[in-house]
């Protein structure tokens, strides 16, 4: 089921899933790999920081785990860390279905990441600053979001 999903994520259109006992693909290019134990999904690969957090993201959803360990090495495609962070949030932001079309904005400074912009209803508020939680980088979050 994850493997599927990530396969089908636009975000991640060209990146191989790899399954276990596959040899991956040249160190420079980008993958995923999904191993499946004991209701724990353990992640690997090499993505960006925001491919990272989205797969992770992903395997979350699935709702068939109780752990997800997240070992994709994620090199910046940035040199500023903070514009890492906010692409990252960015990202998880834009591809959450209850989330999509928000008019959210994402600023962050020193890690830290502030939340500007309206939201439909709590619910999104509260998931708008939980997905910053997937970007291992944000040192904290400052939710100013406002619900219409």
């Amino acid at each position: 089921m994850l493997r599927d999903a990530l396969r089908t994520e636009p975000a991640f259109s060209g990146v191989p899933v790899v399954e276990a006992g596959s040899r991956p693909p040249p160190l420079q290019q980008s993958w995923i790999g999904v191993i499946v134990r004991d209701g724990v999904i353990y992640l690997g690969g090499r993505l960006g920081l925001a491919g990272k957090s989205l797969a992770e993201g992903l395997a979350w959803e699935t709702g068939a785990c109780c752990d997800v360990v997240n070992l994709i090495n994620h090199e910046s495609k940035v040199l500023d860390a903070d514009e890492d962070i906010a692409e990252a949030v960015r990202v998880l932001i834009g591809e959450h279905p209850q989330l999509g079309g928000q008019p959210i904005t994402v600023a962050v400074e020193n890690g830290e990441v502030t939340l500007l912009g309206r939201v439909s209803d709590p619910d999104q508020r509260t998931v708008a600053s939980s997905l910053c939680g997937f970007v291992p980088t944000v040192r904290e979050v400052h939710d100013r979001l406002a619900v219409r």
